[in-house]
C-alpha cells in the first residue's frame, strides 16, 4: 500500500511509506519518528528506502521534508530437503525438494546445470548429482542455492567355484564365473596375474600346481567386482611297478636284473639294505644287482618326484647265494670244508654260525714213516673235534676260529725226545718238529691248508723263562689242559690258559687210537724239578711226568 502525501509550499511535511508486503505505517506528518517494521511471512523486511529502485536507504532523523519511502524485501530461506535415494535399481528416484515459506513464491529446479524447471528432480542412474534451485517473488531478488545427492552403484552378484583334478597331461579349462546381477550389460574379462585382465574366457592349464584365475566385472551403475579363484592340479601317481618283486642271484651265475615301469621321468634310483651284499646298477628302466655276498637284501627302487608326477618306491627281495656250499664240520668233504674256511678268512661268513663247539670230524690221515723220532704210525682214522673259539692268536695276528683238538691218541706210541733231556724245552723238542712237519703231512692235502700258524708258550726247560713258539700242530701244556699248575713252571705257564674243551674232565682221558684204551698222553710242558721229564696225562685223566724218552700217547692239536 501506498501512501502519497502531496505537499504545498509552507505546508507541514508529510512521510509516506510504500510496501509490497506486510501493511504499511500511517503517515508521518511532521514529526518523522521510525515506526514498527512491516512484517509477512516467507519474507525478511530490509528496511525503508528513499527511492523506488530501493538504492538509497532513508535515514532516519534525517531534515524533515515530504517523501514517499519505500519497503525493501527479501525471501526467507525456504526448506531445503535433499533425498536419501540408496542404491541403484534401475527406477527413477526423487533427488530431494525446495519448499517456500511465503505466498506468492515459485520454486524452480536445476539439474546438474541443466535447464530451470517448477518440478522436482528424479534420477535412475548411479552418480553423485547437483540439484540447483532458486526461489523468485515479486519484488525480490530470487534466492539460489543447491545440494549433492548420490544413488549409490549396486553390487555386483557373481559366484564361481574353484576346480580341483589330477594331471592328465590335457589342459583344464577354469570353471567360468557366473554373474546374477546385472543380468545384462556387463563385461566379464579374467587373466592369469593379480591386476591384468586380457582375456575374455577363463584360461586353461596343464601342468600340475595351484593356478590363480582373476576376474574382473565391470557395468554401468554397478561396482567393480574384482576377485580369484583356484585350479588345482595335483600331481599324478608315477604308476611304479617293478619285475620281479623277489630274486636269487647265486655268485658266478650273472647278475640279476629288476625292470622299473613308471609313467613321466622320474630318476630311478636304487639301494640295498643291507649294503654289502649286493653292488646296484641303474641304466635306464634296468636296475642291475651283482652279488657281493650271501645273504637276502631288500632292493629298494625310488622314482624321483616330478613337476607333474609323485615319486615312489618298490622292493624286491633278493636272495644272495655265496657259491660257497655250507656244509657240516662232520659231513662236507675235505673240499667243502676246505672252502668254508678260505671264506671265513676272507670276512665272507663267520663260521661260528655253522660249526660249533663239540662238532666232530672223521679224518684220515696216512702212514707216518720215521722222522724226527723213532716210531712210525700207520695210516689211521682220527676224530678231529671243535672247541675253544678264538682261543690262539694266528701268527698272521687274528684270532683263530676254532680249536682242532685230537680226541683220542694215535695208535702208536712215541716219545719226546731220543734222550732223557727237556733242555730248550717245547720249542728245541724233536716232538715239536714232528708235529709240525711229518704228523702235519700226514693230513689229507686237501684239507692241510685249513690249519693255520699259531703262537705257544711254554718253559726253556726245567727252569722258569718262557719261550714262544710258532707252530701248526703241537702238544697242549699242563695248565692248557688242567688249569692250573702240578709239574710245570708256572711262571712259564701264566699266559696260557685252559681250553675250554678240558675242562669237561672226561675228554682229559684219551684212548690210544680210536678203539684202543686209555692211556698216558704227552703235554709240551717240561717238567720243572726234572731236567730230563716232560709232562704228561694219566690214563685216568689226571696230572702226571714221564722222562722224554719214554713212548707214550700222542694228541696234537692245530687251529683254523
Amino acid at each position: 500500500m501506498i501512501f502519497n502525501s502531496i505537499g504545498g509550499g509552507g505546508g507541514t511535511p508529510k512521510l509516506n511509506f510504500d510496501t509490497p508486503y506486510g501493511t504499511a505505517p500511517e503517515t508521518i506528518e511532521a514529526t518523522f519518528e521510525k515506526p514498527a517494521d512491516p512484517s509477512q511471512q516467507g519474507f525478511v523486511f530490509g528496511g525503508w528506502y528513499v527511492d523506488a529502485t530501493l538504492q538509497t536507504p532513508y535515514v532516519w532523523g534525517s531534515e524533515a521534508r515530504n517523501a514517499t519511502l519505500h519497503a525493501k524485501w527479501a525471501i526467507e530461506q525456504p526448506t531445503v530437503a535433499p533425498a536419501t535415494p540408496g542404491t541403484y535399481d534401475g527406477t527413477a528416484k526423487s533427488l530431494g525438494t525446495v519448499t517456500a515459506k511465503g505466498a506468492g513464491q515459485a520454486v524452480e529446479y536445476q539439474l546438474d546445470g541443466g535447464g530451470w524447471t517448477s518440478t522436482a528432480p528424479t534420477a535412475t542412474n548411479a552418480g553423485t548429482y547437483t540439484v540447483g534451485w532458486r526461489v523468485t517473488a515479486e519484488h525480490c531478488d530470487a534466492l539460489t542455492g543447491s545440494f549433492s545427492v548420490t544413488i549409490e552403484a549396486a553390487e555386483i552378484q557373481a559366484s564361481v567355484s574353484g576346480t580341483e583334478t589330477t594331471y592328465t597331461g590335457s589342459a583344464v579349462k577354469a570353471n567360468a564365473v557366473t554373474v546374477t546381477a546385472p543380468a545384462s550389460g556387463y563385461e566379464l574379462r579374467y587373466g592369469t596375474s593379480a591386476g591384468t585382465y586380457d582375456l575374455t574366457e577363463p584360461p586353461s592349464f596343464t601342468n600340475a600346481g595351484s593356478h590363480t584365475v582373476y576376474y574382473r566385472i565391470t557395468a554401468p551403475n554397478y561396482e567393480t567386482k574384482t576377485g580369484a579363484y583356484t585350479v588345482a592340479i595335483a600331481k599324478a601317481s608315477c604308476g611304479l611297478s617293478i619285475q620281479p618283486s623277489s630274486m636269487t642271484v647265486k655268485e658266478g651265475e650273472g647278475n640279476g636284473t629288476i625292470t622299473v615301469t613308471r609313467t613321466g621321468n622320474g630318476a630311478i634310483t636304487a639301494s640295498a639294505n643291507p649294503a654289502n651284499l649286493c653292488t646296484l646298477s641303474v641304466s635306464g628302466n634296468t636296475v642291475t644287482v651283482a652279488y657281493a655276498d650271501a645273504g637276502t637284501a631288500t632292493v629298494t627302487v625310488q622314482v624321483a618326484e616330478t613337476a607333474n608326477y609323485l615319486g615312489g618306491s618298490a622292493t624286491c627281495t633278493v636272495e644272495l647265494e655265496s657259491a660257497l656250499e655250507i656244509v657240516t664240520w662232520a659231513s662236507g668233504t675235505d673240499e667243502q670244508i676246505a672252502a668254508m674256511v678260505a671264506a671265513a678268512d676272507a670276512g665272507q661268513i663267520n663260521l661260528s654260525d655253522y660249526w660249533h663247539a663239540g662238532d666232530t670230524r672223521t679224518v684220515r690221515l696216512s702212514a707216518m714213516q720215521r722222522g724226527a723220532v723213532g716210531e712210525t704210525h700207520a695210516a689211521q682214522n682220527v676224530q678231529f673235534v671243535l672247541n675253544d673259539a678264538g682261543h690262539f692268536t694266528l701268527a698272521n695276528g687274528k684270532k683263530c676260529n676254532f680249536v682242532v683238538h685230537q680226541k683220542d691218541c694215535l695208535s702208536e706210541y712215541g716219545y719226546m725226545n731220543s734222550s732223557n733231556t727237556n733242555n730248550g724245552g717245547w720249542n728245541s723238542c724233536a716232538r715239536r718238529t714232528w708235529c709240525n712237519e711229518t704228523y702235519r703231512n700226514a693230513i689229507p692235502a686237501s684239507l692241510r691248508g685249513i690249519f693255520k700258524q699259531f703262537k705257544t708258550r711254554a718253559a726253556n726247560g726245567s727252569g722258569s723263562s718262557a719261550v714262544e713258539s710258532t707252530d701248526y700242530f703241537a702238544l697242549p701244556s699242563e695248565k692248557e689242559v688242567f688249569g692250573s699248575i702240578t709239574y710245570s713252571n708256572s711262571s712259564a705257564e701264566s699266559q696260557n690258559t685252559q681250553f675250554q674243551y678240558y675242562k669237561t674232565a672226561s675228554n682229559r682221558i684219551k684212548k690210544l687210537g680210536i678203539n684202543g684204551s686209555a692211556c698216558w698222553w704227552w703235554e709240551r710242558s717240561p717238567y720243572s724239578g726234572d731236567s730230563g721229564y716232560f709232562c704228561r696225562v694219566n690214563s685216568g685223566g689226571t696230572a702226571g711226568a714221564s722222562s722224554a724218552s719214554y713212548a707214550t700217547g700222542l694228541a696234537p692239536f692245530g687251529c683254523i
